[in-house]
């Protein structure tokens, strides 16, 4: 119970953390009019024990957000903050043994990027049309599984 509470507190301080920083880039992209903020969607699938080798079997949705924030032609800052599902079951698939296995879990991932361009880059160059450039960051995710008919996987 105790370490649960603490990976909680964490979590709620992550998810602050990080709404903070998307409001303060927010901010200053208005000022400095170099913010760009994207939206995405796709699909998310599972291959693993139950699944081991159909990709795209049981494709959900994924959906995501991104606000990246340029202060000069080599520096970027980029937050994002993506949701999917992914499930699993053993009795969906011909040749594995019926085990009466399943699983169905949300999963969401916020990271946040620094971004280092080699060259001057910027949209719409016509001097440089590409550049090299490294980067780094943390992110964070979380997933519930829970088994096919409700329960919790994890203590």
């Amino acid at each position: 119970m105790e370490q649960n509470t603490i990976i909680k507190r964490i979590l709620s301080r992550f998810k602050g953390f990080a709404l903070g920083a998307f409001f303060v880039l927010l901010t200053f992209g208005i000022q400095a009019q170099s913010l760009e903020v994207g939206l995405f969607g796709g699909g998310s699938y599972y291959l693993g024990e139950l699944n081991p080798g159909m990709p795209f079997a049981n494709t959900k949705p994924a959906v995501g957000v991104s606000a990246r924030y340029s202060n000069s032609s080599r520096w970027s800052f980029k937050l994002s903050y993506i949701r999917g599902q992914v499930s699993g079951s053993d009795d969906q698939y011909s040749g594995m043994v019926n085990r009466d296995l399943g699983f169905n879990t949300s999963i969401n991932d916020v990271a946040l990027v620094a971004e280092f361009s080699f060259w001057d880059y910027f949209t719409g160059s016509k001097n440089n049309y590409f550049s090299p450039y490294i980067f780094g960051g943390i992110g964070f995710f979380t997933f519930t599984p829970k088994s096919l008919d409700g329960q919790k996987l994890q203590p």
